[in-house]
């Protein structure tokens, strides 16, 4: 039963009273709360309470420091295995005086998907949950599924994977709307621990290996996961819009597999090598397409054993003339700045109750003399070779001389938005070159908003922040890009110094037929609210998905229903007709030229994490 059908039941473990306060606030807004009075207790109420989410807290407030983190992580760990024992996957979340790093990290790593400190209201606490709760209905919706399981670690096996694959790759008519991302996961020298260990200690260390990649995509609903051999662990992922995504994510799932595990008694440190494989939107969708992912992704994890490294983005083509193809690319993309070759798009945000559009994004494509090249195809090369760092220094100061170029016409443009590398952050030359292009332009820093990912900020969350803050104090907007699909905690993003949030278009894309989706989206309306942050929805493609996110009360919006990205010679035209148009039926949008462009926005419009 949906969250909103009904009202949430809490389970409260607070062994010495210390959150009355909360209590008494979560029962204010409708919240049934059961007090626990010790951990002990929990295995008696999980068989008998509809618990919907727990909440723990330590016996007493603590200040931060080691012993709160030591004791924190001890009470999430017991409280974890009482849930595993009983079958409960329902959302944990962690109370804390005050949510210091080594804190955070100790009580995520025990198995909780969030920690909540005391200064904060309510009503975030409230939203939050919402989220978890909704993502933990929506895998256990996946389980009852009837796909066949490994007996050892409780994942799908190779054949449920496939079947599995076919039905969550939201396929229309067999055909992918979106990237079909999968991770291969092989144990390097497995064999060495059953051959030392027994077999025992090799079946503890499957096991751990599986509890593992649940903790890392247990924020992830559109996932599957499956031990396809007997050292070898599939993930796929149908949420990302863009492919090259994956690589962040194998990265953070590498730092969480390499923790030491105790196999047979006795602390191991394991290896892992990631193959990665994706079929793009168009490619057909079978069994027989699932294997050929699970077969290119063994080549890639292959590739790494021999070149001895740990992940591999294996291309959907390996053709010698694709190899070419991309020689000639990266090639060509060195100059392509100095020779004018590159320019931005640009694609409105728009109020469509108000007929007002709030912001530009800008998003780059290279334009070649004998055909367009979209992001999906350069911007990898571009991350590899380090341009992707004068791409963006180059978007932001071109898209600020556009916006004054077209305020100086009469175009009433109130922004634009601009996307940046996660690891831009990190480089003192971006406040530089906002600061410089701020001033040829003329205009005031309001005016520019910076984009980042979900994903790519929760790589280094603290430098991220520094990154952010040092953006804002120049009076720059910042965006959370994606949001939703990466694993950021309640703790980080009450810290993270943005704006505005944007919800990802995997949760609009099924809004009007969902209600999941919907309970997601609300919770981020709420969530933003709470946090007094903008919400702007992505991917809107149709007047039922404008409908419904009106009613969750969502009034920015982005996507092919308003407009695809256009050249800017083209956005006076645009903006007449959207101002004139009746607001029920919005004007028809300026396509792009292009095959990819039928229908769907391209791959890669916005700058990914780097590979």
């Amino acid at each position: 039963m949906a969250a909103t059908a009904r009202r949430l039941r809490i389970l409260l473990l607070d062994e010495g009273h210390a959150w009355q306060d909360l209590h008494d606030s979560l029962i204010g807004l409708g919240i049934i709360i059961q007090r626990v009075a010790h951990v002990s207790s929990l295995d008696r109420l999980l068989d008998t309470a509809q618990a919907d989410a727990l909440l723990i807290s330590t016996e007493r407030p603590l200040s931060p420091g080691v012993e709160a983190s030591q004791r924190i992580a001890r009470q999430a760990r017991l409280t974890r295995a009482a849930l595993a024992a009983n079958r409960r996957g329902m959302p944990m979340v962690v109370l804390v005086e005050s949510a210091e790093e080594v804190l955070t990290h100790e009580a995520l790593a025990a198995g909780a998907q969030d920690i909540f400190e005391r200064a904060s209201t309510v009503a975030l606490l409230h939203a939050r949950l919402m989220l978890l709760i909704e993502s933990a209905r929506m895998r256990a919706a996946l389980l009852r599924r009837p796909w066949g399981r490994d007996a050892l670690t409780g994942l799908l096996d190779r054949q449920g994977f496939v079947d599995a694959a076919v039905s969550l790759a939201c396929a229309d008519e067999n055909v992918l709307s979106q990237p079909l991302v999968l991770l291969l996961v092989n144990i390097d020298r497995f064999s060495r621990i059953n051959d030392a260990l027994g077999a025992q200690a090799g079946d503890d260390a499957l096991r751990d290996m599986a509890h593992r990649l649940k903790h890392t995509f247990r924020q992830m609903p559109q996932t599957a996961l499956a031990r396809v051999a007997g050292d070898e662990f599939a993930v796929l992922l149908t949420g990302l819009r863009r492919a090259e995504s994956a690589q962040a994510l194998a990265r953070h799932l590498q730092a969480d597999l390499h923790r030491p595990m105790v196999c047979g008694g006795l602390e191991c440190l394991i290896r892992v090598r990631i193959g990665i494989a994706a079929d793009l939107p168009g490619a057909t969708v079978d069994a027989a397409s699932i294997g050929a992912l699970l077969a290119r992704a063994a080549r890639a994890s292959t590739d790494a054993k021999v070149i001895g490294v740990e992940s591999v983005f294996q291309e959907v083509q390996t053709s010698s003339a694709a190899h070419r193809d991309r020689l000639d690319l990266e090639a060509g993309l060195v100059g392509a700045i100095e020779r004018g070759e590159l320019v931005l798009h640009y694609q409105p945000i728009v109020d469509p109750l108000t007929r007002t559009v709030s912001r530009l994004e800008a998003l780059a494509r290279w334009q070649r003399p004998d055909a367009m090249v979209y992001p999906g195809e350069f911007i990898p090369i571009a991350e590899e070779t380090g341009m992707v760092f004068d791409i963006g220094e180059w978007a932001v100061t071109r898209a600020l001389q556009q916006v004054r170029d077209w305020r100086a016409a009469g175009i009433r443009v109130p922004g634009v938005s601009v996307n940046i590398h996660p690891l831009h952050l990190e480089r003192a030359a971006l406040a530089e070159t906002v600061q410089q292009a701020l001033r040829s332009s003329g205009l005031e820093a309001g005016v520019l908003q910076l984009e980042v990912t979900e994903t790519g900020v929760m790589r280094d969350v603290e430098r991220a922040i520094v990154g952010l803050q040092q953006l804002r104090e120049l009076g720059v907007r910042c965006a959370l890009d994606d949001f939703g699909t990466g694993q950021s905690s309640l703790a980080w993003l009450s810290r993270l110094p943005i704006d505005t949030l944007k919800i990802d278009r995997s949760f609009v894309t099924d809004l009007d037929g969902s209600l999941p989706h919907q309970a997601v989206v609300r919770s981020i309306m709420v969530l933003a609210r709470s946090l007094g942050l903008h919400a702007v929805a992505e991917g809107v493609e149709t007047i039922a998905q404008r409908d419904s996110l009106h009613a969750l009360g969502c009034n920015a919006m982005q996507g092919y229903l308003y407009a695809k990205p256009m050249p800017a010679g083209e956005l006076a035209q645009w903006w007449e007709r959207f101002e004139s148009a009746v607001p029920s039926n919005p004007p028809p949008a300026l396509h792009e030229s292009g095959p990819s462009q039928a229908g769907r926005r391209t791959r890669g419009d916005f700058i990914p994490e780097r590979r």
